[in-house]
């Protein structure tokens, strides 16, 4: 099925599923536009990558190498024509002009003279890095692939009256060291320095290099360990508004649960729609393989399975954030007030809450250390010249990861008040217990009481988060107190 079909059928399946009933939850009825545009968006852009993204960039490389390929092969042909340039080169009698001419070709020519004695002698030659073998100056063969000492060759033969004519053609560079200079490359590749593509003797089942008579010499092949599928650029921005517009949709959807079934149930549904859009990120590549942009790649920042790059860590962060918000902004509008139905229960939500803070603190803060430790990015503020956008992105990350820890702590806070209002310090108690209780598995692990001193920091904190004097609500930050919390939070 062609491109055009599967556009035609795509398009039909969106208003088959407009038409029954797909749209019957309320929200979605309401904002079913948003739908239809964020599909149509996706579609555009699976076009766009179809007709424009040159297969994944391998077929427009194959092109690219069979045609520089070809002009050599042509340009060698001229050359032949020209019986006087010819014998003089094996008669080792060129003209300076024809000296110049040979040697500003882009592939290496030998000119060898037939003594009746053994081996032709070679005459000319127009490069100081390599040499026919003793098999090419000798076979019948007219052209053939070779790898050879710095690399992969097309060699063309041309038998003359008096002697040969040899052109090695570079297709890919092999060198044994490798550097800044000296890459090895695809030749048509030569000024990038990441290598993605090999050649491979013989036919394949893509990308097969041909000379113009049709023969097939060798193919292209991507290397599996540093292959990305590159998106067109009309084919991203169309995927991230889809995705764009898919959230928004979200978030009205969830709104809307909250207000017909509760908090908890629509803060549920975010929190598993979120998470299985992660999962088909990490899993799947959706909605785009992410790799290919210069944020996630591990060689700047990667930690572990999770935390694969430092636009995974962005992106993780970012979510953080965006339910912590959502969490925040409907349990101080409802004035949410936790069921007790019995005194047990108290000692079930303290316990949870502490657990729950006492998790956000050690994973925040292995996270920070994970940034500075695990990355390739500067955070030294005192040589600007050493910054880079990558240390914007890092500065942010940390912002957002203060701003989630902050009101994920003022949010259970607010909702543990109404039970310990004359017990905080026994709430304190719990963490101390609760933490030193943790740590106490890590006995082997903690370098230096680092974990130690999070915990003591954390009580600390607590305490001012609860008292009155101290107490901060987003929704009217002062500038003063912001500022308290700014340098609280960089201790």
């Amino acid at each position: 099925m062609d491109h055009g079909k599967k556009t035609i059928v795509a398009l039909q399946f969106i208003f088959y599923l407009k038409k029954n009933s797909l749209f019957f939850i309320p929200s979605l009825q309401r904002n079913s536009h948003l739908f239809l545009a964020a599909l149509l968006l996706f579609i555009l852009s699976f076009v766009a990558d179809a007709y424009w993204s040159g297969n994944n960039k391998l077929s427009a490389v194959a092109n690219k190498t069979e045609a520089y390929l070809q002009t050599a092969e042509a340009d060698f042909q001229r050359l032949q024509s020209d019986s006087l340039l010819v014998n003089n080169a094996i008669a080792g009698s060129l003209s300076l002009d024809d000296v110049n001419r040979l040697m500003a070709e882009n592939y290496f020519t030998f000119f060898y003279k037939n003594t009746g004695e053994g081996s032709p002698v070679l005459q000319f030659w127009n490069n100081r890095y390599i040499l026919p073998d003793s098999t090419m100056v000798q076979t019948r063969q007219t052209a053939g692939f070779r790898q050879m000492a710095n690399g992969y060759y097309v060699w063309l033969k041309t038998q003359h009256a008096k002697g040969i004519s040899i052109a090695l053609i570079p297709v890919q560079w092999n060198y044994i060291i490798s550097n800044d200079y000296l890459h090895n490359n695809l030749a048509v590749l030569e000024k990038e320095k990441e290598v993605l593509f090999d050649v491979v003797a013989g036919k394949g089942a893509r990308a097969n290099i041909k000379l113009a008579g049709g023969q097939n010499l060798f193919h292209i092949v991507e290397r599996p360990s540093t292959y990305f599928s590159q998106n067109t650029l009309f084919s991203i921005l169309c995927r991230l508004l889809a995705v764009g517009l898919l959230l928004f949709l979200l978030h009205r959807a969830v709104s809307g649960w909250v207000a017909t079934k509760g908090l908890l149930q629509g803060s549920a549904g975010l929190i598993l729609v979120l998470f299985l859009l992660r999962l088909a990120m990490y899993l799947f590549n959706f909605p785009l393989n992410l790799r290919q942009f210069e944020l996630f790649n591990p060689a700047v920042y990667g930690a572990n399975t999770v935390l694969k790059s430092l636009g995974d860590l962005l992106l993780n962060v970012l979510l953080a954030l965006w339910i912590i918000l959502f969490l925040r902004y409907h349990v101080f509008k409802r004035k949410v007030i936790l069921p007790q139905p019995g005194p047990f229960y108290k000692w079930v939500y303290g316990m949870l809450g502490v657990i729950i803070i006492l998790a956000a603190t050690y994973t925040s803060t292995s996270i920070i250390q994970s940034l500075v430790a695990d990355s390739q990015i500067s955070f030294d503020v005192v040589n600007f010249f050493s910054l880079n956008g990558f240390t914007i992105i890092g500065f942010l990350i940390l912002s957002c990861i203060a701003t989630t820890y902050y009101f994920l702590c003022h949010v259970i806070f607010y909702l543990l008040k109404p039970f310990f209002q004359h017990e905080v310090y026994t709430l304190f108690l719990m963490f101390l217990i609760t933490g030193l209780f943790y740590l106490s598995f890590k006995i082997g692990e903690i370098s230096g009481g680092f974990q130690l001193y999070v915990l003591l920091w954390l009580v600390v904190f607590l305490m001012l988060l609860q008292s009155d004097k101290f107490y901060l609500i987003a929704s009217k930050l002062i500038t003063s107190r912001m500022v308290f919390w700014i340098f609280f939070f960089s201790a």
